[in-house]
């Protein structure tokens, strides 16, 4: 796997279309636990897992998120003698670290590289908005993370056996979209499509592009600003719808809350993350023709209900919208939403007419 290694390979035609924003249908909804092991049956050409929102924070008084304690679990499974050899990777999408002011920023990225030493997969991380406090593009609040995972940019693409992986740093979305920071950020996002239109790709931001529910709830149960529950980048989003032929899908944090939802033939996933409730991340199985997504929930030692932003105890009320009739579904999003497939053509395909192949 190497950086910006942008090759051509494999001609993806998304499963879905149309226009309109859709949530992925109800069903009951099952807790999926992380315990759980793989099926048998065939073996996928990778898996990779996607973890979010974390909140590494060293602060003594913050200790009840035991965010040490749900990321050391995640190392621990992902480690497991079953599983080591069977995930190539680790993508980490944003408020890995909790942050909070210019000053805890180092501290906070310390304690976590310290964490992370045990995992034994490479991690692949973008920045969120608590990793740089929302300062997008400036350097002294996006050095110390930078710094501690190597990084010489905050936008980054990554190719693996036949899939593409663009990292970008979102987070200072809404607020930045319209600024240079955005147009630079945007004008590479472009390239980096127009370059790699037969490969199928996976879009990694912290700051969802889309709602990933009906946007008058959200905006009452995400209450932090009026319109922080998704980037409003209608550039970014532009990019991407341009190119769903290549574009599987598109994931996101920030909200602590699941959610999935189906516009112009792209996924946009959302996952909870570790920091409230619930504890979800998710795991990624390629196969030649199809992504089998799931969202996996940690045990019930670790879950922490009283820290749910989308409801009580924060709120007087919980909230369900027309998708989501239950506060249990609203948080966690359906059946449907935790257990998936993205379908795409074989990876051995030959790359469509007018492409150079590898």
């Amino acid at each position: 796997m190497t950086l910006q290694d942008l090759s051509r390979r494999g001609f993806v035609k998304i499963v879905g279309s149309g226009a309109a924003l859709g949530v992925l249908g109800a069903r009951g909804l099952p807790w999926a636990r992380a315990e759980e092991s793989a099926e048998p049956g065939e073996e996928p050409r990778f898996r990779f897992v996607q973890w979010n929102d974390i909140h590494i924070d060293v602060t003594p008084s913050r200790a009840p998120r035991r965010a040490d304690e749900k990321l050391k679990y995640l190392i621990e499974w992902l480690n497991a003698p079953k599983r080591a050899s069977h995930y190539d990777f680790v993508l980490g999408i944003g408020d890995l670290i909790h942050g909070g002011d210019p000053e805890s920023l180092a501290a906070d990225t310390r304690r976590l590289k310290q964490l992370l030493g045990d995992l034994k997969v490479p991690l692949y991380p973008a920045l969120g908005n608590h990793e740089n406090v929302g300062k997008e593009g400036i350097a002294a609040f996006e050095s110390p993370f930078c710094e501690a995972f190597g990084l010489d940019r905050t936008n980054y693409a990554v190719r693996h056996k036949g899939c593409l992986f663009v990292m970008l740093n979102n987070s200072g979305d809404p607020r930045s979209k319209d600024s240079e920071v955005a147009r630079r950020r945007n004008d590479w996002f472009r390239d980096v499509l127009k370059g790699s239109s037969d490969t199928p790709t996976f879009v990694c931001c912290h700051i969802p592009l889309v709602p990933v529910r009906e946007k008058q709830v959200l905006a009452k149960s995400f209450g932090f600003t009026s319109s922080s529950f998704f980037a409003q980048d209608n550039e970014m989003l532009e990019i991407v719808e341009e190119h769903a032929d290549s574009v599987l899908a598109v994931l996101s944090g920030h909200l602590h809350l699941t959610g999935v939802v189906r516009r112009k033939g792209v996924h946009h996933i959302c996952l909870a993350g570790m920091a409230s409730h619930p504890s979800d991340f998710a795991t990624y199985d390629v196969y030649a023709d199809r992504v089998r997504v799931r969202v996996r929930s940690l045990p019930d030692r670790l879950l922490t209900p009283r820290l749910n932003l989308h409801g009580k105890p924060r709120h007087k009320v919980d909230f369900t919208d027309a998708a989501h009739a239950t506060p249990e579904s609203y948080i966690m999003g359906n059946a449907s939403e935790r257990d998936f497939e993205l379908v795409l053509p074989s990876l051995d395909a030959k790359p469509a007419p007018g492409f150079p192949s590898d």
